[in-house]
Parts: C-alpha cells; structure tokens; sequence
C-alpha cells in the first residue's frame, strides 16, 4: 500500500520542553504523520470526498493536489513555539481555547496542519 510520509524535526525550545513535561511525550526529535494512499495518486479524478479525523491528512493530501498558501507562521519551529510572545502555559491554554487540542499536533510545524 501507497503511502504519504511526513517527516519534521523538532526544534526544541522552553515551549516544546513545556509540553513534553506536561504530557509525557517521548518523541522529542521527529514528528512523524504517516497519511495511506493506495487509490489517490492512480485515479483519473472528476470529483471526490476526502474524509477522516483530526490530524489524519485529509488537507495535507489536498495540498497535494493543488496550491494552498499558509500565513506567516515560522514553519521551521513547532507550531506552539510560534506563540513565543506568550509564556508556554499561555500557548497551551491559547491553541487548546482555539478547538487544537491535541497534543501532539503543537509539535508539528504550522503548514503540515489543515487549514479547516
């Protein structure tokens, strides 16, 4: 089976460290996203439904089919790390009263994440 890996190194910094303490995450050096494609890349497409849950790729997969801009986020960095005028605790509580609160998903970079 097909598939679409996404690989980004973290950046640690006091924001990432923040979060691997509060949530005992283990993975401090790579985000990995792993998306499965077995049909996507080898069809003579007309119209189509891309679905699944949060953080599954469905937007990362459309990236792929066209040209999406993102803002002016620093894609280098983890996406909480972007938040680096606020105190780590303030960028948790910031990303988590936006509806982002999975964990992992702060220590991806902004342009891997959906634009929904």
């Amino acid at each position: 089976m097909k598939k679409i890996e996404l690989k980004h190194d973290i950046i640690n910094d006091k924001y990432t460290q923040y979060v691997y303490e509060s949530f005992d995450i283990q993975n401090k050096k790579q985000s990995i996203v792993e998306i499965q494609n077995n049909i996507l890349l080898n069809f003579d497409w007309q119209i189509g439904v891309i679905y699944g849950g949060s953080g599954t790729g469905k937007s990362t997969l459309l990236k792929n089919f066209g040209k999406i801009q993102n803002s002016n986020f620093n894609n280098e960095k983890s996406l909480i790390s972007n938040f680096d005028w606020l105190e780590p605790n303030d960028a948790t509580i910031l990303l988590s009263s936006m509806g982002l609160s999975s964990v992992p998903t702060w220590l991806r970079p902004f342009n891997t994440l959906s634009n929904g």
